[in-house]
């Protein structure tokens, strides 16, 4: 169940779904839900494929903000909140999606004794602490001095406390996360091998927890 739907029964969710007009769209890959700049008008649940948040730098670089694979994710939210703040980045679709599209007026024009509205409002609150801890957790890597620390930083934050993770990016989207060139972000990953920090096969990486922990 998506959590901003958490403890709604699902007729009374299908009204009020209908009643603001809410839709499922299809996107194919490549294409765009929004670009930067763009006024947003509703906000976004994927309920399968993935897509990417991206910035692209005046110099041409594309930095990826946050990507979402997992059905019932919610996002775009914080825009159609405010309503009057153009959107900072773009979302590109990264695999063929369908994304359910909630027009961003069920913020402005409440529909009388709603109690699908007034939950979903109660429940966004607890998506958006979610999104702000993510964010954090990204200052964190930003914040780091040094390309070491920053991939140690990132790398322990997708164990989760595990010795062994699978990357969800490959070598080149890693680097647009943390916006470092690529060649330097593989040759610092093979130096860190050497070092005994962590050991690489294909997708999965072993690391050396405690070692990593010291230099975070």
């Amino acid at each position: 169940m998506n959590p901003l739907f958490k403890d709604i029964p699902q007729e009374e969710l299908d009204r009020y779904l209908t009643a603001i007009n809410a839709k499922t769209i299809s996107y194919p890959k490549d294409s765009f839900i929004f670009f930067e700049g763009d006024m947003p008008t509703a906000f976004f649940i994927l309920k399968s494929g993935a897509v990417q948040i991206e910035k692209n730098g005046l110099d041409g670089k594309r930095i990826i903000m946050n990507r979402f694979e997992t059905p019932d994710t919610v996002f775009g939210e914080v825009y159609a909140f405010l309503q009057s703040i153009a959107y900072d980045y773009s979302c590109r679709v990264i695999a063929d999606s369908q994304v359910l599209c909630i027009p961003a007026q069920m913020f402005s024009s409440p529909i009388p004794s709603s109690a699908a509205q007034i939950k979903m409002v109660t429940n966004l609150l607890h998506v958006l602490a979610h999104k702000a801890y993510f964010l954090n957790q990204k200052l964190l890597i930003f914040s780091s001095f040094t390309l070491r620390k920053k991939i140690a930083v990132y790398l322990l934050q997708q164990a989760n406390g595990s010795s062994r993770i699978t990357l969800n990016l490959n070598r080149e989207s890693m680097a647009e996360y943390l916006a470092i060139p690529r060649p330097s972000l593989s040759r610092e990953l093979m130096n860190m091998q050497k070092d005994g920090l962590l050991s690489l096969s294909k997708d999965t990486v072993t690391l050396n927890i405690e070692e990593l922990e010291n230099l975070a």
